[in-house]
């Protein structure tokens, strides 16, 4: 999906970016470590652009709703980004990318409950995290 980078807050090696779905409106909060992990990173994204991005939902799925859970709906158990098996998931017209053996108990159901704890940037355009390579 393409986002828009909004804006950028730096800690030592980490970040969290703010991007903008740019069919959704709706504003994700990014943990982005891939400068960590590897020279081919994300650290050329510039505040204004945009980027066709993946996000990956750091979390677990639970048996019932919470407040602090979302319902998503599984479109594609069999996603490979770099060499990982994923799952993807929408929810509210948003795309995400869950490990799919976190969810392999669900992968027969077309609905999940998930509580996502942190939202990974996994990948930006053509270039992947190192952590799925």
């Amino acid at each position: 999906m393409l986002y828009k980078l909004i804006s950028v807050d730096n800690d030592d090696m980490t970040r969290i970016m703010k991007l903008q779905n740019l069919i959704t409106n709706t504003v994700e909060e990014c943990f982005d470590d891939s400068a960590l992990i590897s020279t081919e990173n994300f650290n050329f994204m510039v505040i204004g652009r945009s980027y066709e991005c993946k996000i990956k939902l750091f979390g677990r799925p639970i048996i019932q709703k919470t407040r602090e859970s979302n319902t998503f709906k599984i479109i594609d158990t069999n996603s490979i980004i770099g060499q990982k098996s994923m799952a993807k998931v929408i929810n509210n017209g948003n795309e995400y990318y869950i490990p799919k053996q976190k969810i392999m108990s669900y992968i027969n159901k077309d609905i999940i409950e998930f509580l996502a704890t942190r939202k990974d940037l996994i990948q930006v355009d053509n270039i992947i995290h190192g952590d799925l390579l």
